[in-house]
């Protein structure tokens, strides 16, 4: 029996879509959640690095510009303080905006879906 080209390439359409659209959700709670996360944690390090938080702390008792006397090393104290205390500020930010992206990749499946239901009129709220 021979087919027609059209037929076999509607057939392949159709099926391709089908199979994305129920694959979909698939992909986004298993493939899809674990490159975001590694992309949260990848950004989180690149702005822990960029703060230098870490070196920071370490270097908190030595004096800056290589001033030794004692207003230089209190100054030199008070000032690496404060820029660690900005610093972890900045970066708690950093990690609670990274909290609330991956939630929101989590949420955001449903949320359309719901939003759909509601636009049909056909929504359990």
């Amino acid at each position: 029996m021979i087919r027609s080209n059209t037929m076999v390439l509607v057939k392949a359409v159709i099926w391709d879509l089908l199979g994305n659209a129920v694959y979909f959700p698939i992909w986004w709670y298993t493939r899809g959640l674990k490159r975001m996360a590694e992309f949260l944690i990848d950004f989180i390090r690149a702005m822990e690095m960029r703060l230098a938080v870490r070196i920071w702390i370490a270097n908190i008792l030595k004096p800056m510009y290589a001033v030794t006397d004692i207003p230089g090393r209190i100054i030199s104290f008070l000032m690496r303080v404060f820029m660690i205390i900005v610093r972890s500020l900045a970066l708690f930010f950093i990690i609670i905006f990274a909290l609330i992206a991956f939630i929101f990749y989590i949420l955001w499946p449903i949320f359309l879906v719901l939003m759909i239901l509601v636009q049909l009129g056909r929504a359990v709220i």
